[in-house]
């Protein structure tokens, strides 16, 4: 498994690498400073030395009995002096008798010092030579103050620039939050308008499906009536076809009981001699529709064989694949009354039948 990826830490927010440019600036000016300010202090501290030494020294005039100058041995390191200026005389009188005027020249103890370090062991030190060993080093410590100042002031304008692109980028990085913060209100606005309309669009969903609801109750109610109609449209039809079937099959029972009457009939005459009928009276107080058409008391005086006829009154008959031969009328109820309202007797091949 690999390692973790390892985050900025200011990727991701502007206010944060605000703050982190800000702190490392803050860092780096300080340690500039502090360098800067540690070396001038070296640099201050090697002149206090250098002015330390006793101006007699620098023109000449040196006090014999004044060896102070010569006893510096830290003061005067890196100084390109050698060690000559720390070594200390082994005779203390060699400056006095080196600085006493000759009778022959007759100079003043000015201008006879030749030396400012005489000793047995090293060559002396020339005073011209000392003063331009001096001269040398301060004027290099100058130079090098005048390079740690102008480090110093190139520092101080890299700071600024720094600061100014700080200053910057600070604008931009506020620009940049001040439009985010309108965009974010503006989508906030559109979020807020757009809840609204969605709102509204679920009130007009909720009422259309409430419509659709009662809609489709109304339809119900409606393929509800329209079915029972059809059931009580298609009950009366079926009756009616029922009906109308009984009324046939009652009709065909009719037809053949006259038939077999009339067979019957046709059969007796042939065996006896033909008897004179006697119509029976009606009935007072009865009309011809009211009378009833199975009774047939009244079609003859005397039944040829009564219990022949009461078997074919109280049996149903088969149902024949023809019609007998002997009837080839097509008489229905209506036609039959309306048939026997103009005709008292029915004239068929066995005999004449009459009608009441």
């Amino acid at each position: 498994m690999g390692s973790p990826v390892e985050r900025s830490p200011t990727e991701g927010s502007p206010r944060l690498a605000e703050i982190y440019e800000r702190k490392i600036l803050e860092h780096l000016q300080s340690e500039a400073e502090a360098l800067e300010q540690k070396r001038i202090q070296e640099h201050e501290e090697r002149l206090q030395m250098v002015q330390d030494i006793p101006r007699s020294a620098l023109s000449g005039e040196i006090d014999p009995s004044d060896v102070s100058a010569l006893r510096y041995p830290s003061k005067f390191s890196g100084l390109g002096l050698g060690t000559q200026l720390t070594q200390e005389p082994e005779d203390m009188n060699a400056f006095s008798s080196s600085s006493q005027p000759t009778d022959s020249a007759g100079a003043s103890p000015e201008t006879s010092v030749t030396s400012i370090v005489p000793s047995s062991r090293g060559t002396p030190l020339p005073k011209d030579s000392m003063i331009e060993v001096l001269r040398y080093e301060i004027g290099k410590v100058k130079h090098e103050v005048g390079h740690l100042r102008h480090a110093r002031d190139e520092r101080n304008e890299q700071i600024k620039s720094l600061q100014e692109q700080l200053n910057e980028a600070q604008k931009k990085y506020h620009h940049s939050i001040c439009t985010v913060r309108d965009e974010i209100r503006a989508l906030s606005e559109t979020v807020g308008q757009l809840r609204q309309e969605l709102v509204k669009t679920r009130r007009e969903r909720d009422e259309y499906a409430k419509e659709a609801r009662q809609l489709q109750g109304k339809e119900a109610r409606l393929n509800d009536e329209l079915y029972k109609e059809k059931t009580s449209s298609q009950n009366v039809i079926q009756e009616s076809a029922d009906k109308e079937v009984v009324a046939k099959q009652e009709q065909d029972r009719l037809l053949m009981i006259i038939a077999e009457l009339s067979r019957q009939e046709h059969t007796s005459k042939k065996k006896r001699p033909a008897e004179k009928v006697i119509q029976k009276p009606k009935e007072p107080g009865k009309s011809f529709l009211e009378l009833d058409p199975l009774d047939v008391s009244s079609m003859h005086p005397v039944p040829a064989d009564k219990e022949a006829l009461t078997r074919l009154l109280t049996t149903k008959p088969e149902r024949k694949s023809r019609k007998p031969q002997m009837y080839t009328g097509n008489l229905s109820n209506t036609t039959g009354r309306k048939w026997r309202k103009t005709h008292d007797s029915l004239t068929l091949p066995g005999g004449t039948l009459l009608l009441g």
